[in-house]
């Protein structure tokens, strides 16, 4: 990979953990317990198995490495 592309997508992982922090409360209403894909401040797929969203992804055509992943919960972690 390219350090023009790593950096694309460095900036843009940014830009969607930031949408994710924002938009976090109302994630939490829609996506409780669900892994959700987010590409571009939007959320692109979401499912409760980490597997079945992989899937969904790959089947859009996309590289689950290089879209921002991350499992949504109203239940507080204590780790």
């Amino acid at each position: 990979m390219q350090e023009a592309q790593i950096l694309k997508m460095l900036t843009t992982f940014d830009l969607d953990l930031e949408w994710f922090k924002e938009n976090l409360t109302s994630l939490k209403e829609n996506y409780d317990q669900n892994y959700v894909a987010i590409e571009n401040t939007e959320v692109i797929v979401h499912d409760k198995n980490i597997d079945n969203l992989i899937t969904k992804l790959k089947q859009l055509g996309k590289d689950p490495s290089k879209v921002f992943i991350q499992f949504v919960s109203k239940v507080k972690s204590i780790f």
